[in-house]
């Protein structure tokens, strides 16, 4: 059948037109409509229903500052690639990792895709030092410390052991990297904002852990249920300015985790996603971006990610987490 428009104007008289005629109509509507909006009201319209409407209405200009942490892999990775190729003119990628040689080869098949429209600054960090991440600033070269988007994407597990027998070095190390760490880059970032009277975005990369603690992942659960703390009160203290503060939350995801998390044992890593079709890194990549590039009226305050195969549950037990850390 046919698909019809059934014109509701007084002067239609309830004409009935089809096909390419439809087609018209319905294009000759909307010019008219577009002739009488205001400015705003038209990158309203069209920035919901075209992907293409102008960057410039979304990401408030060209010449942003993006901070990525944990860029070297996985959700970071991929969160530098889209925003350069969703906005690559004059961006500016701040990109922190442990291992700068990942970050270098990021960097130069960004250069080598974009040319100089992206600037990359690789920056070796260990967020999990307390010290190195509370002096961040000083180790970004000067024209790059205008952040205007931080993504606090680093973070690690260790292990399946019980409170018990949870080794030192690994709390340690998922506390420092997982909480401390994200509050001492957020800390140095939201004064430069709030320094130049600017707006800003924070967008907290959670899990699903944070919500549904699991046996085995006492200490991953607590760091991610303290991270989803802070962040709501973070977003409390901010309300009266221009800063925008989300998470996101991912459930299973294909990313390096699995194996820092088994200490590099591959058989183990492969089986966290047996039975299940995980998120891609791309996947919330493209959902941080998404946040991002929403009206300075609207935030993604809290956000739930789930594949298709994983459901929330109460207990998180077997539907959710048990070895299969997100």
């Amino acid at each position: 059948m046919a698909s019809h428009l059934w014109l509701s104007r007084p002067w239609s008289f309830g004409r009935r037109v089809s096909g390419p005629q439809q087609a018209g109509v319905i294009a000759r509507m909307h010019k008219k409509q577009k002739a009488t909006m205001s400015p705003r009201d038209l990158w309203a319209t069209e920035s919901r229903v075209n992907p293409s409407a102008p960057a410039t209405s979304r990401f408030a200009g060209p010449g942003k500052t993006v901070l990525v942490t944990g860029a070297s892999s996985g959700i970071g990775r991929c969160t530098a690639w889209t925003f350069a190729r969703g906005y690559p003119d004059h961006l500016k990628l701040v990109l922190i990792a442990r291992r700068m040689p990942e970050l270098i080869r990021l960097m130069d098949e960004i250069h080598a895709r974009w040319g100089s429209r992206v600037q990359v600054c690789p920056v070796q960090l260990d967020i999990g030092d307390a010290d190195q991440a509370q002096s961040v600033m000083t180790k970004i070269p000067q024209e790059f410390r205008d952040i205007d988007v931080l993504i606090n994407n680093a973070g690690v597990a260790h292990g399946l052991d019980e409170v018990a027998t949870i080794k030192d070095k690994d709390l340690e190390a998922m506390t420092f990297t997982n909480f401390l760490g994200m509050v001492k880059i957020t800390q140095a970032v939201i004064r430069s904002i709030l320094e130049r009277g600017g707006r800003g975005d924070i967008v907290n990369i959670g899990s699903i852990a944070g919500r549904e603690p699991y046996a085995g992942g006492s200490v991953y659960c607590a760091t991610k249920a303290a991270l989803r703390s802070f962040t709501s009160a973070l977003r409390q203290e901010t309300v009266a300015t221009n800063i925008r503060v989300m998470e996101i939350s991912p459930g299973l995801t294909r990313t390096d985790l699995p194996r820092v998390r088994f200490a590099g044992d591959e058989q183990a890593a492969r089986h966290v996603y047996e039975g299940y079709k995980p998120l891609e890194a791309q996947d919330v990549a493209d959902m941080i971006l998404f946040a991002i590039t929403r009206p300075q009226h609207v935030v993604l305050a809290d956000v739930l990610m789930l594949c298709n195969s994983q459901r929330p549950d109460n207990n998180g037990a077997k539907s959710s987490c048990t070895g299969r850390p997100a």
